[in-house]
């Protein structure tokens, strides 16, 4: 009986790693295709740099330093005067004045534009960076997690009676169907 148990363990143990290994695939693949995207939009922008970077630095009200912004203490470039700031300096940036639009009276389809937006910004950002690969890295990163927020949310959206403000019966039972096969 001690030998069957040893290989039950000995299996659940090759099982749970290759379960690893295959995960650990999928992200590389995941990554690698996001990557490839990245690159498609980077061609198409190729020639528009300085428009990307000027787009980035519409968020910059203006150059002066300002040590109440609250995104720009967070980022420790209170002080920085604006026309000093890097490109991941000005996307970081972009990215906080974003995220600090949200809050819990944020309609959901607010959520959607500001993620929206924040996916673009990430995807310009690549293509801005795309001789720096750890930058590059970052925005890809960011490009996948903000399209899968603005994913959950639209299906949220999809999902939510707004008239009498529940989940719909129809399609809760339909998503019930779909994770319990």
């Amino acid at each position: 009986m001690a030998l069957a148990v040893m290989q039950a363990i000995s299996s659940s143990q090759n099982s749970i790693e290759y379960s690893l290994e295959r995960i650990e695939y999928l992200e590389n693949k995941l990554f690698q295709d996001a990557n490839q995207v990245v690159d498609k939009i980077s061609e198409l922008i190729d020639g528009k740099l300085e428009l990307i970077r000027n787009e980035l630095k519409k968020y910059l009200v203006h150059g002066l330093p300002s040590p109440l912004d609250k995104c720009r203490q967070r980022l420790k470039i209170a002080w920085k005067p604006g026309g000093l700031f890097s490109d991941i300096e000005l996307y970081e940036l972009s990215e906080c004045y974003e995220l600090s639009k949200l809050d819990e009276k944020t309609s959901i389809d607010g959520v959607l534009k500001i993620y929206g937006q924040l996916q673009q910004n990430a995807a310009m950002m690549a293509a801005l960076v795309r001789n720096a690969p750890e930058l590059k890295n970052r925005a890809i990163k960011d490009w996948i997690k903000y399209g899968l927020l603005c994913k959950l949310w639209r299906s949220i959206m999809n999902n939510y009676d707004f008239k009498n403000n529940v989940i719909s019966e129809y399609k809760s039972s339909q998503m019930l169907l779909k994770d319990n096969p």
